[in-house]
């Protein structure tokens, strides 16, 4: 992965197979709501330029104050989460030339999820892995998404400057009053939230797309997330993220982390189209010096 030590997220064509060792402390299973899991694994990626409805009496966005909330929400999730890991089921199926009727694979596999962020002096670096529980001969390894749960910090003061952002309309999202704020990767800026990595060589994603934005608190409720163009490097024409986060806990530190609770991934490649869900539960962060437990998240 050739990105600088203060990238957000890498989206890497083959998967990081790391050895993790399990917590000393599990969680009790938790049941994820009922809103996460998808009918069905179809083409139907967010509709990123669709026009938002605006009510003419909506109350008016101030940009700067709404990116300096969603700034210091990101700062504070890099100091308050060094580790935490996941159960995360993991569905997918890939379609060939033939069209969406034309279904090559699909299957359900779990994985012991984890993540950790380092932060040096003024950066940080993210690192993730995944070990299957069990993982069937018709998996496709090689088609994997990393770097979800950190696409929110793209809000993070190092990288907010990469890309130009507007505040499209307030909003609703579960219930939550939101500001949609839309982003899209200057050109004249380097790209340093994502890349497609495949037989050792790294190409620049320059990424757009929505987020919906706490009012009160400045938290992202929701990401919609598109490629600013295709990458033919790496045979790429279309790809799509969706990301559902919701809140957890630190017990003893009494302070509450925004993850991912659901990540749905559409891409279209030369030949093939894959869709992908990842729900995440059973969620345990803990420090370097302590270990923490994480709440379910409410449902």
């Amino acid at each position: 992965m050739l990105l600088p030590s203060y990238s957000a997220a890498a989206l890497l064509l083959s998967l990081l197979m790391l050895s993790v060792p399990a917590p000393a402390q599990q969680s009790q299973p938790q049941t994820p709501p009922n809103n996460t899991k998808p009918q069905s694994l179809v083409w139907d990626p967010p509709k990123i330029d669709a026009k938002l409805s605006i009510s003419p009496d909506s109350a008016r966005c101030d940009l700067d104050k709404v990116l300096a909330q969603a700034a210091s929400r990101s700062t504070e999730l890099i100091d308050n989460l060094q580790n935490f890991t996941a159960r995360e089921q993991l569905d997918f199926r890939t379609f060939g030339a033939g069209g969406f009727g034309d279904t090559r694979r699909s299957s359900s596999e779990f994985f012991n999820y984890t993540a950790t962020i380092t932060q040096r002096g003024a950066s940080f670096s993210v690192k993730e892995s995944r070990k299957p529980a069990q993982i069937s001969m018709d998996f496709p390894l090689q088609n994997l998404d990393t770097g979800l749960p950190e696409m929110a910090l793209i809000f993070h003061p190092d990288l907010r400057p990469d890309y130009e952002m507007k505040c499209e309309a307030a909003a609703n999202w579960n219930g939550r009053a939101a500001w949609v704020v839309s982003f899209h990767q200057q050109k004249d800026r380097p790209n340093q939230t994502a890349a497609f990595s495949t037989n050792g060589h790294s190409y620049p994603a320059p990424l757009r797309g929505r987020a919906w934005v706490a009012q009160d608190t400045g938290v992202v409720l929701h990401m919609d997330i598109a490629l600013a163009h295709d990458i033919p490097a790496v045979n790429v024409r279309e790809w799509y993220l969706s990301i559902d986060y919701a809140p957890v806990r630190f017990r003893s530190k009494d302070v509450v982390v925004w993850l991912p609770q659901s990540v749905h991934t559409w891409a279209a490649f030369d030949t093939d189209h894959v869709v992908v869900y990842h729900n995440f539960s059973d969620f345990f962060l803990f420090s370097i010096q302590t270990n923490e437990e994480i709440a379910p998240p409410p449902k």
